[in-house]
């Protein structure tokens, strides 16, 4: 029997953090979160004339996950001309007709309230931030909050580690769903969630010393933290002497699985996403 070929299919994730006053997490939530998403078939504006909505959504057969299509579309207006005979004519384009299809596949688990983009040269992850963003605080609660993140590259926190000295640091973080982390995160966490902090940002210079240790508990804690829940920007002299600006932002967490080559459609790419995203972050269920 022939072996089966595979290929590998990058993505990114984002994490979608739903805040009630009842201070828990409801995986009930989150999946009436994303379908009221895309039930509200909401067209954000997400740049100059470009708008993103999701095409569709499908429930996975046993219900663990979500799979679906994000379309960015471009709204046409202005004067139209014959460029024939030169002359200007009336076109009206119906409201609901928008061109310039482009699209890109994504996941979500609510279990782990994380949704993986396919990753295309298309679709910049700051347009599905700002969907996600406006789009989830159209559809919650009144009385809740959201979150969205884009998870970082774990390179680039240790590249902070690092760094020779660290001139300045600014980080924003807020707490977890029970994500698994080092001590330095837990404890942050705990902090956090035991001050009722859901958005803490600062600004940091050091002493006379000129560096910010970023390996006393406060700081760790923070950085840690702020890789999947938060961002976080540092001036740094880094391995070669050189001051620059390092913005986690900049640096998407990029993950891998392999499919089937022959079966590579949205449903195949979701699930193996969704295991080995439930594997990461719930490993004990």
């Amino acid at each position: 029997m022939a072996k089966r070929k595979h290929r590998k299919v990058s993505y990114n994730v984002f994490n979608i953090k739903y805040f009630s006053n009842t201070n828990n997490e409801d995986r009930l939530k989150y999946d009436l979160l994303i379908q009221k998403l895309f039930e509200a078939d909401l067209k954000i504006h997400v740049h100059s004339d470009k708008y993103v909505f999701i095409r569709r959504l499908q429930k996975s057969p046993d219900g663990s996950f979500y799979y679906g299509t994000f379309s960015r579309v471009t709204r046409i207006e202005g004067d139209w001309i014959n460029t024939t005979t030169k002359e200007i004519v009336n076109f009206d384009i119906p409201k609901d007709v928008f061109a310039n299809l482009k699209e890109a596949d994504f996941v979500f688990v609510p279990k782990c309230h994380r949704l993986a983009l396919r990753r295309t040269p298309i679709f910049s992850l700051k347009v599905i931030l700002k969907f996600l963003s406006l789009g989830l605080d159209h559809v919650k609660d009144p009385e809740s909050q959201i979150a969205v993140d884009i998870e970082k590259s774990e390179d680039v926190i240790q590249k902070i580690f690092n760094a020779q000295r660290v001139k300045k640091l600014k980080v924003s973080i807020s707490y977890t769903n029970d994500d698994f982390g080092d001590d330095y995160l837990e404890w942050m966490d705990e902090i956090l969630k035991e001050s009722r902090i859901n958005d803490l940002s600062y600004e940091a210079k050091p002493d006379a010393s000129g560096n910010i240790d970023v390996n006393s508990k406060f700081v760790r804690g923070t950085l840690s933290l702020s890789q999947n829940n938060g961002n976080a920007v540092a001036r740094i002299v880094n391995s070669e002497n050189r001051t620059e600006t390092v913005k986690t932002i900049e640096y998407p967490r990029v993950d891998f699985v392999k499919v089937e080559a022959e079966i590579a459609d949205l449903f195949n790419f979701a699930r193996t996403a969704a295991q080995q995203l439930i594997e990461r972050l719930r490993p004990n269920g």
